[in-house]
């Protein structure tokens, strides 16, 4: 059974997510400022990266596992630390996997010239800047994702711990789920233009640190009470608005440097 959040409950967690604003805009106009005077997006990319995962806990995914670990906490914090320690490794896997291999097909298929370069910043610029509205509310759409959840039942074949491992591998994937923001797939672009496995890897291993994170720090404080995405999905929207227009001026600057 899902339960609401208590009305103190309620603006208590909405004041601590709204209250992350003002340090992460803090980091993110520093981050923006060396990657400008350096022309390198590894100052600001890997910290957005992590925002972006943050907010993904407003998705349906995100909301599931959370409340899924909130249940365990209730059953023993040895039980809950394995689970959530076994979800965050298969996951940090299957994400660096799926980095490497982004920046892998981008050497292939992309050429490394500085024209081809410099179009797929401005390509990338210009979906970045789409997407910005779009959590804005300023523009409304729906984004590609494959509409799928992982398996609730997992946990009655094979208990919690093995049922953690099995979520955390398969939401890793990244592309097998469902994706609520799009700032994820200017990640898939930044990692296929820079055509390099390692860096791809590292960039993705970052957004599942920020993905799987919050499940380490919020079941203790939440009691066992559970989410819903309608309550969370509001919350999240400013942060990664923030991390798409911070990325979207990088990645202009980068193109008329």
């Amino acid at each position: 059974m899902q339960l609401a959040l208590g009305g103190s409950l309620r603006r208590e967690v909405t004041l601590t997510f709204r209250s992350l604003g003002y340090p992460i805009s803090i980091i993110a106009a520093g981050l923006l400022g060396l990657t400008v005077m350096r022309n390198d997006f590894r100052w600001l990319l890997l910290p957005v990266s992590c925002f972006f995962g943050l907010t993904q806990l407003g998705g349906r995914c995100g909301i599931a596992h959370l409340n899924s670990m909130n249940v365990i906490w209730r059953f023993g914090f040895r039980r809950w630390v394995m689970s959530v320690g076994v979800y965050t490794l298969a996951g940090l896997v299957s994400s660096s996997m799926v980095g490497g291999g982004i920046g892998w097909l981008g050497r292939i298929f992309l050429p490394a010239q500085p024209s081809t370069n410099r179009l797929g910043l401005v390509a990338l610029a210009l979906l970045a800047s789409v997407l910005t509205a779009r959590e804005l509310g300023w523009l409304q759409f729906d984004i590609w994702e494959r509409k799928r959840q992982t398996r609730p039942e997992w946990v009655h074949q094979f208990g919690w711990v093995i049922a953690s491992g099995l979520w955390g591998f398969h939401i890793g994937l990244a592309f097998d789920s469902v994706v609520t923001y799009g700032g994820f797939w200017v990640l898939v672009g930044v990692i296929a233009l820079f055509r390099d496995p390692l860096f791809g890897m590292t960039v993705m291993a970052a957004y599942w640190i920020g993905r799987s994170g919050p499940l380490w720090v919020l079941p203790p404080f939440l009691h066992g009470r559970q989410f819903k995405q309608s309550q969370a999905y509001p919350l999240f929207k400013p942060i990664h608005a923030l991390g798409l227009v911070s990325i979207t001026v990088a990645i202009v600057a980068r193109a008329l440097i």
